[in-house]
């Protein structure tokens, strides 16, 4: 608090992503692995929860032209040709 206007302090740090308190101070928690420089893309899809039951992979060209979408297990086990 201001003790001249009386008014509440304004804060605008960023909070980090994850983290804890002590004694009234907030610290950003140890990442487990060095951070990266990319964000927001992969080169991979995101997993889906049916990997292990959806029949197998197919090569993903052919499963883009019937119109599917591609999985994980279609980009990883083609690969390599």
């Amino acid at each position: 608090m201001d003790l001249i206007s009386g008014r509440q302090a304004v804060w605008s740090a960023i909070w980090p992503a994850s983290g804890m308190t002590r004694n009234g101070v907030l610290s950003a928690l140890p990442t487990s692995a060095p951070l990266t420089s990319e964000s927001g893309f992969s080169l991979l899809v995101t997993p889906q929860a049916n990997l292990g039951s959806c029949g197998g992979s197919q090569e993903p060209e052919k499963r883009r032209a019937g119109g599917h979408s591609v999985s994980l297990a279609d980009q990883i086990e083609h690969l390599v040709p």
